[in-house]
């Protein structure tokens, strides 16, 4: 909201700010006192600024004594560049949490005051700032960031080398894992988001996020945007891509073939000497082959044809389902299309239907038996559905890039089950794991999340942000149980606004704050991080989409009758 439409007032009740922000460090505030402080914060620009430097001066006191000088919190200017940094051990971990509560408050409020001062929303609205409810659990180290680099998503007739480690369908492959390729096809999903199909006899290493080598063999690479700068090292070339999708060979005796089925690469000399700049660019449908010795290159006719450039065939513009919109299209998931499971009807993976802009196929996976959700032919409106058992099963979605503005349409139907009140029942969770955006390293962070923790039934979404939530808004009324039900969020930076809508019916209107793209898995029937009954989503969800982009108002009613006259909503 403007300043202006605050009311300006002297403040004479310093004393009990200070005492009801202490209070709320603590984790001592009451439902009563919280109200009081958020009527404060609200009407006076002058309270804000005093809770504001209040809770800044308890993060430098917390820094030096603490964290000590060289570990602090990332200001929002410093941005991703200190995600890797690891707390340290610490005895008062409860001490620590609640500070790191206060902290992360502050750091909210002050993203959405800059937000609401300098640009005010076309439809005003009375957003009242609420600290999220507290989680339960210690601060978790972000040791784990780099770990996993890419998850094996997918196989096709695999040999394996004798004695070589043999990775199952969606394990996740930390740095240094080698893949020792005899026969078949598999193919790999690294954490920015590049895919990679490698066709036996092959040897493939992991070394990065963003990177990989190919010792011998033979792949073809899709890079999507979020990817570009993925680069792959072989005996002869360091091939870095600069948004395509290419191939390489490598012969036994270390020549490398590059191929350019689409965009740009760069060819490097591996031994080239340090600073040097100078690469051969190639672009699509141009091709060379570099030998083992320094310099030693020739053009080529491109063949696309040697290459294996998918492990699963796509669906043809005949077989897709009728979606009029696939602008900004990022996820598209239908239980009725492409659903692979075990034996038991356990769902393995929910594939990712490639069309329009959603080129690059983020499936959703479960490897572990006991967590996979059940693939029922009869479910939603009769169509088939993925029901989660509100114990146990979920599934996540390869790294998938999330731009500032969303738009997400989820066609499901929740089970009425008996769960404590404060249960968080998630439908999805935009921080899967490595859980990428974490508040305890400082890192600015909005993690979208969509559930019915406070009220069964009546589900909000909203991102939230270490302490506090931006862009909420919820259904209003509850969701009857056993209902097939479409829900539309809608996140647009653009003109400020965040949106939710059920069955077509807007229900509720907020904010939108500016933030940034990331990439992320998605969860989908749980909380990421935790583990008890009470963060899993009992129901039968049976279509999800997800654009990067809000969606105008046309598009929106596109979508919801496509989905309202599929699931015969009413």
């Amino acid at each position: 909201m403007d300043s202006e439409n605050r009311k300006s007032k002297p403040v004479s009740t310093g004393d009990q700010v200070t005492n009801l922000v202490t209070a709320l460090e603590q984790g001592q505030l009451s439902a009563e006192e919280l109200a009081q402080l958020d009527r404060m914060i609200v009407e006076s620009d002058e309270v804000l600024r005093a809770y504001v430097a209040h809770v800044q001066d308890s993060v430098q006191i917390h820094r030096h004594a603490k964290l000590g000088s060289d570990v602090l919190f990332a200001s929002p200017a410093q941005g991703a560049a200190e995600t890797q940094t690891q707390l340290p051990a610490r005895e008062d971990r409860g001490g620590y949490w609640r500070v790191v509560l206060g902290c992360l408050a502050a750091c909210a409020a002050c993203v959405v005051l800059t937000w609401c001062v300098s640009q005010p929303s076309t439809k005003p609205i009375n957003a009242v700032l609420t600290p999220a409810r507290v989680e339960e659990e210690p601060p978790t180290p972000r040791v784990i960031q780099d770990i996993y680099v890419a998850t094996l998503t997918g196989t096709v007739d695999c040999q394996w080398t004798q004695g070589s480690e043999v990775p199952a369908y969606g394990e996740p492959l930390e740095a240094g894992h080698l893949l020792k390729l005899e026969a078949g096809v598999a193919q790999v999903t690294f954490n920015d988001g590049a895919k990679v199909v490698l066709q036996g006899p092959a040897e493939f290493e992991m070394i990065s996020p963003g990177s990989a080598r190919l010792a011998s063999g033979k792949l073809s690479a899709l890079v999507p945007m979020q990817a570009v700068g993925f680069r792959v090292h072989t005996p002869s070339a360091e091939v870095v891509d600069l948004g395509t999708e290419f191939g390489l060979v490598v012969s036994d005796d270390g020549h490398t073939e590059v191929h350019v089925f689409a965009g740009e690469v760069v060819v490097w000399d591996p031994t080239r000497e340090e600073g040097e700049t100078e690469g051969r660019h190639l672009s699509e449908n141009q091709a060379v082959v570099i030998g083992k010795d320094a310099g030693m290159q020739r053009t080529m006719k491109m063949d696309a044809s040697k290459f294996r450039r998918e492990i699963t065939p796509r669906l043809s513009k005949a077989e897709l389902p009728p979606l009029g919109v696939t602008d900004y299209l990022a996820l598209w998931l239908a239980a009725d299309v492409t659903v692979k499971t075990d034996d038991s009807g356990g769902v393995i993976a929910w594939r990712d239907i490639a069309a329009g802009d959603n080129q690059s196929e983020e499936d959703a996976w479960q490897q572990e038996i006991e967590n996979r959700p059940r693939w029922v032919r009869n479910g939603i409106s009769g169509l088939p559905s993925i029901r989660f058992d509100g114990k146990s099963s979920y599934l996540t979605t390869t790294p998938l890039l999330s731009t500032e503005s969303q738009t997400l349409f989820l066609v499901f139907s929740r089970r009425d089950v008996p769960m404590s009140e404060y249960a968080k029942r998630q439908i999805l969770n935009y921080n899967g794991p490595p859980h990428a955006l974490s508040p305890f390293d400082g890192t600015p962070m909005r993690v979208l999340q969509i559930d019915d923790l406070f009220h069964k039934g009546i589900y909000r979404a909203r991102f939230y942000a270490g302490g506090f939530s931006v862009g909420g808004a919820s259904s209003i009324k509850p969701v009857p149980p056993d209902t097939p039900t479409l829900l539309a969020y809608r996140y647009d930076t653009e003109v400020n606004e965040s949106m939710l809508a059920i069955d077509g019916e807007i229900r509720e209107v907020n904010t939108a704050p500016r933030w940034k793209s990331y990439t992320s898995r998605k969860v989908f029937g749980r909380h990421p991080k935790q583990d008890s009954e009470m963060s899993f989503f009992a129901g039968d969800i049976a279509e999800v989409l997800i654009y990067n982009g809000a969606l105008d108002e046309e598009q929106m009613g596109d979508v919801t009758e496509y989905l309202m006259q599929k699931y015969s909503l009413k």
